[in-house]
């Protein structure tokens, strides 16, 4: 079977649709879940009380242990955050006065064109490799480390131009300045390795500006270390406030019931949305447009023909919040899809294309009518249909959605390659 990319979006819409089948499935769930714990509940005695206790007491413990862990990491946490922001030369720069030095390098070809291209790609490969940052770090005391020096420099390519920029910050004028200029050592000596084409680096002028995304950077990563702070003096509070639970016997309560309903919902739904997600993610049928993103087939759209059922608030609100516009209507569709074949025909105006799969005459009537193409016909089924695209190029797949099978496509795919035909692009049928 080809394998296809999961497009987590379509997936959490077609499993929240089923909302209603997790309603009901959930309901049940918790009527019996709490309709048993109804008629097994009977007073507690004194040895389940000390039951409960003991379990009571084992998550306080387990609790504490765990917030005592938390402050152990944000400790951690906060101590490289302290670190970096005291070692980070990005942090030592005045956001409102950074200065900026700019390498500038030209290359310009001896031969053609492609060894050009090629060199600009070398040389700005080059710019963000280990090896010249390695060069940068052996003759300068601006910056000591790798990961401190990477964040001061940034790098543009216009490969129309042949141009490559390398931009350098620095906290004062002369750190840009000597940075710039060990980076144009280093690209220099790296062009001196390439052949068939002249390369020419110079080192523009230092100037200052106000840059507000790294102000904004700084202000970050500070309110990052004040927020860990924050939450080690809140966890510590927590930890003040927790009180050793005492042992009591408690009497005849709904609270048991309760707590197994809202369980036995929560465990009905997830079993359904469970099911349908896994049905969606195993299910080798075509769905959404993922299929056709992963062979490289452009998707020319779908047509609804179903019965639209009327939304109410919650299919409304699952639908937007998954980012779905409402479904066309079946002419809608049918136009829209229409005006996209038309489309691509008129951009292959030098190929007869023609569509095929399963597809009823009528909507294909619909959706071919004024675009110039025609209808093969199924070519799995119909031999009529094979013998039809001896007189076209190019072929549009139809397909129906959550039936016709990726290994059909595939199947079809492979005919139509064997027959010399393009797939030229893909319907689905909803």
């Amino acid at each position: 079977m080809e394998e296809r990319e999961i497009d987590l979006r379509l997936l959490v819409y077609k499993t929240l649709k089923c909302w209603r089948k997790a309603l009901v499935l959930g309901l049940a769930l918790a009527v019996l879940l709490g309709g048993y714990s109804l008629f097994k509940q009977n007073n507690a005695d004194h040895s389940a009380a000390e039951l409960e206790y003991q379990r009571i007491l084992e998550e306080y413990s387990d609790s504490r242990e765990k917030l005592a862990a938390d402050i152990e990491e944000l400790e951690a946490e906060l101590t490289n955050k302290k670190d970096y922001s005291e070692q980070s030369s990005l942090m030592k720069i005045d956001a409102y006065n950074e200065y900026v030095a700019n390498v500038h390098i030209e290359v310009e070809g001896e031969t053609e064109e492609a060894d050009v291209i090629k060199a600009v790609d070398k040389l700005s490969n080059f710019a963000s490799c280990g090896e010249m940052y390695k060069y940068v770090l052996g003759k300068t005391d601006v910056v000591d480390q790798s990961r401190y020096l990477i964040e001061l420099i940034s790098t543009r390519v216009n490969y129309d131009a042949a141009v490559l920029d390398i931009s350098v910050m620095g906290a004062t004028e002369s750190d840009a300045a000597s940075l710039a200029s060990i980076i144009k050592e280093a690209v220099d000596s790296e062009a001196g390795k390439l052949t068939h084409v002249h390369c020419s680096s110079k080192t523009e002028s230092v100037y200052s500006r106000i840059d507000s995304n790294l102000a904004n950077t700084q202000s970050s990563i500070r309110g990052g270390v004040k927020s860990i702070e924050d939450s080690i003096q809140a966890i510590n509070e927590q930890l003040d406030g927790m009180t050793e639970p005492t042992l009591s016997i408690p009497g005849i309560s709904l609270k048991s019931a309760v707590k197994k309903s809202v369980i036995g919902f929560v465990a009905g739904a997830l079993v359904v949305f469970g099911w349908y997600c896994v049905k969606y993610v195993i299910s080798s049928k075509i769905s959404g447009d993922d299929f056709w993103k992963a062979v490289n087939v452009p998707f020319l759209g779908s047509v609804f023909t179903d019965k639209k059922r009327k939304e109410n608030a919650i299919d409304r609100f699952i639908r937007k919040l998954c980012g779905y516009k409402e479904d066309l209507s079946y002419d809608a569709s049918c136009v829209l899809v229409s005006a996209n074949i038309a489309a691509l025909q008129k951009n292959r105006s030098e190929e007869k294309l023609a569509l095929v799969g399963d597809i009823s005459p009528e909507t294909a009537r619909k959706v071919l009518s004024g675009t110039g193409v025609d209808l093969a016909g199924d070519i799995l089924t119909e031999s009529s249909a094979v013998e039809t695209l001896d007189n076209y190029d190019g072929v549009i797949i139809a397909v129906i959605e959550d039936v016709t099978g990726m290994d059909q496509i595939v199947h079809q795919a492979e005919l139509l390659k064997s027959w010399g035909k393009t797939v030229v692009g893909a319907v689905s049928i909803k």
